[in-house]
């Protein structure tokens, strides 16, 4: 993260937010009107190619004309929600705040056009740890002076979300419930075009619920949407992050060896998906060290072997025990997970962690 960049989005949060008011009122769409690009962008997404419908999702805010500026900025920041890729965020922000400046202070500006960008900012934000800075624009009487779930269903339902998150970083769980519950209703009424969102919602929402610790809502809610879920594009990232959240959910109910079969359906589609080679190893690595632990607790010793010997970070451990420190969560937890796969296999080997 550029510390500039986190600075000046500390100071236009409130700018902006402090003028959502006048916005409200002539309320900008949450994607831009429908274009070769915008369409060429969904169909990439749905192709699970987010290199791709990212970097085009820039060449559409760098040269946006004034006019599709407020438009094009909030559509952008959308892509890099769909792909949760901070690093896109970052960009667009980058882009993004010259023209923010220029809407608040340029004489007789329209300053309509700021609420654009308020969900980019505050999206930023909470993904960067700043809690704090976005708090008044997601507060519960705050948000439907951006947008209401009759007016504009789509943006609320986003900001709700963005807020639950928010709220339960800062330990506010009742609040994040809260906020949970109005993004649900929201994303059940989505109609018409905007409806091919409401399974992207609905995956967010249950895995803040399990977050939240709310694992049986959760998973009731995982089967009272399973007919809307199932028409998640196949090759899309959403599918593997409901691939996902699913393992993880059956494993919270003890279904150890389902949660496995699930796992082994999703690393396949992570192969597959076009993402930047740091964000794929982690989320192979996440992957490998849960299916290790559920193999270990299925009483599959083979399968246990073949995980460790085929775990991405395997090949990287001479280079972490030479460094002599964890980089990240991952690198933690494939050490813990190794100690503990042979363990349940009996191995004497000295694994050197």
């Amino acid at each position: 993260m550029t510390p500039g960049l986190a600075i000046l989005a500390r100071r236009w949060i409130g700018a902006l937010a402090a003028l959502v008011v006048v916005a409200a009122s002539q309320s900008a769409p949450v994607m831009a009107q429908q274009s070769a690009d915008s369409q060429r962008i969904g169909n990439l997404l749905r192709e699970g190619r987010n290199l791709d419908a990212m970097e085009l999702a820039k060449q559409m805010a760098a040269t946006a004309s004034p006019a599709e500026r407020q438009n094009v900025f909030e559509y952008a920041g959308w892509v890099c929600r769909v792909t949760q890729d901070l690093d896109c965020l970052h960009d667009i922000l980058g882009m993004a705040i010259p023209h923010m400046e220029a809407a608040v202070r340029a004489p007789g500006a329209d300053r309509s056009s700021v609420r654009g960008y308020l969900l980019l900012l505050a999206s930023y934000q909470v993904a960067t740890g700043d809690y704090e800075s976005p708090a008044r624009f997601l507060a519960p009487d705050s948000i439907p002076k951006a947008a209401t779930a009759v007016s504009d269903p789509l943006l609320f339902a986003e900001l709700q979300l963005l807020a639950a998150q928010r709220a339960r970083q800062v330990s506010d769980f009742e609040a994040a419930r809260d906020h949970l519950d109005k993004a649900l209703v929201a994303a059940f009424s989505l109609a018409g075009p905007i409806r091919l969102h409401a399974p992207r919602l609905i995956v967010r929402s249950i895995a803040q619920l399990a977050e939240n610790f709310d694992i049986d809502r959760a998973l009731r809610l995982l089967a009272a949407a399973d007919p809307l879920l199932q028409t998640i594009p196949p090759d899309s990232f959403l599918s593997f992050e409901y691939l996902r959240l699913r393992a993880d959910l059956m494993a919270y109910g003890r279904d150890y060896r389902g949660a496995a079969t699930v796992l082994k359906m999703a690393l396949p589609k992570l192969e597959r998906l076009q993402l930047g080679p740091a964000r794929k190893l982690a989320l192979q690595a996440a992957g490998y060290n849960d299916l290790l632990g559920l193999e270990v607790m299925n009483g599959r010793p083979d399968e246990v072997r073949d995980l460790l010997k085929s775990h991405p970070l395997m090949a990287m451990k001479a280079e972490i025990l030479a460094r002599g420190y964890f980089a990240d969560g991952n690198e933690f937890n494939f050490a813990l997970a190794e100690e503990f796969a042979r363990w349940s296999l009996r191995d004497q080997t000295t694994t050197g962690w």
